[in-house]
């Protein structure tokens, strides 16, 4: 079941990984018409991030309503049994609450610099630049989590390494591909690297709290969502427009995007996507750090490269070759592909599925981390910290019968020896 499970994740990682990537190119690709009637390209990347954060909120809380119901069920059928449940101390939700703040600030930080990020850069090398993720991570779940990163797991990280510099030259030699501008490309790259910076602390933070601070994980996601909702609409909404800027007079006018989705139905229809896409991915994503590490998250996220290269590549030849969706292949596309094999080859080498021909090898994935060895163990879908109590309870409760019953027959025992004497 919990094979499954982890498939399951996986396949929902490179799937809806790649198509939020490539459902906000697509609403960066599109015109409509602002406040006062002026046609403008929907390149606002505040909004897509904003995007993001409501589709986890929302599928947070429908995961909670849902475990909330099975919880209920269930007690219904156990209270046959059951003489009592222990409730949770007050206060230890908020402290839930709190904790999840740290992740989701670093989640907006992550997330706004992203997809400043892919205003300058084709899909395709954002996903391979965000393998700069796997590195941040390792340095991070070293200093922060104490895990070890045997020899061969360095070399599978140099392997990412050198596939993303190679990939970053690929983007450099056609910066004529968005904007013509090679400061532009070289500024996107750095939003995106930046990106991963945050990312990378903000999944060793997660998995420190859902492993060892034994915080639920829909919570995580839930707080993951609400939290970043209400820095974007609180600080971060309001600052840009203080802001002057080239939207009106501001850095960002919240009444131009109104606009913009009230004039295009195609522009309000990706931004549903967005919304969807980006709920399902970090769902996925934080069900990963839960089943198996923060590493395995960072690996495995960067699987869906090929996904949006080949899409890119069938767009292109086979759809629009005018799309900004669509990429072209060129000389330097080959500098690319190296990059993308050498990326995949890095994980592999980590994950033990590639022996090396010499050196300490690990025979499975996530040898060498026993964190990732006995991830299985740890509960991914906890209705609450409620039901780890009541078994507990029910544990105790049979442990005071059983001395209960050992007290009475010692008892008894004595009683006999009383009477032969």
């Amino acid at each position: 079941m919990a094979t499954m499970a982890a498939v399951a994740i996986m396949l929902s990682i490179l799937v809806n990984g790649a198509a939020n990537t490539l459902v906000v190119k697509a609403l960066y690709s599109i015109w409509s018409t602002d406040a006062r009637g002026n046609p403008m390209q929907f390149r606002r990347p505040w909004d897509a991030t904003l995007a993001k954060f409501i589709g986890i909120a929302v599928a947070g809380l429908v995961g909670k309503v849902l475990l909330h119901v099975f919880v209920s069920l269930r007690s219904r059928k156990d209270c046959a049994t059951c003489k009592g449940t222990s409730k949770p101390p007050r206060g230890s939700y908020a402290i839930t609450v709190a904790l999840a703040a740290a992740p989701a600030f670093l989640n907006v930080l992550s997330t706004g610099c992203l997809c400043a990020g892919l205003l300058y850069v084709p899909a395709s090398v954002s996903l391979v630049l965000r393998s700069s993720g796997i590195v941040f991570t390792a340095l991070f779940s070293m200093t922060l989590l104490g895990k070890e990163m045997p020899a061969f797991k360095w070399v599978g990280v140099g392997c990412c390494l050198l596939g993303i510099t190679l990939a970053s030259l690929a983007n450099i030699s056609t910066a004529t591909v968005f904007e013509g501008s090679l400061t532009q490309s070289i500024t996107g790259m750095a939003l995106v690297v930046t990106s991963q910076l945050f990312k990378a602390l903000q999944v060793v933070i997660e998995e420190i709290l859902i492993k060892k601070a034994k915080l639920p994980t829909i919570d995580i996601i839930l707080w993951g969502g609400i939290w970043p909702l209400l820095i974007m609409l609180s600080v971060v909404y309001p600052v840009m427009y203080a802001f002057p800027g080239a939207d009106h007079g501001h850095m960002h006018d919240p009444m131009s995007s109104v606009a913009m989705f009230s004039n295009s139905l195609e522009v309000s229809t990706l931004f549903l996507g967005a919304c969807f896409t980006g709920g399902a991915i970090t769902v996925s994503l934080t069900y990963a750090t839960a089943f198996l590490s923060a590493m395995w998250r960072m690996l495995l996220e960067a699987g869906g490269t090929f996904l949006v290269w080949l899409f890119g590549l069938v767009v292109h030849y086979l759809v629009d070759s005018g799309s900004e969706l669509g990429e072209a292949w060129s000389t330097w596309s080959y500098l690319e592909l190296l990059g993308f094999l050498l990326v995949l080859l890095g994980q592999f080498i980590y994950g033990g599925f590639l022996q090396l021909p010499c050196g300490r090898t690990a025979s499975r994935a996530g040898a060498g981390d026993p964190s990732d060895l006995e991830a299985a163990k740890v509960t991914t879908a906890e209705p609450s910290s409620q039901n780890s109590r009541r078994e507990e309870g029910r544990l105790e409760e049979a442990a005071e019968l059983e001395r209960g019953a050992r007290g009475g027959d010692q008892a008894s025992s004595g009683a006999v020896s009383g009477d032969a004497c």
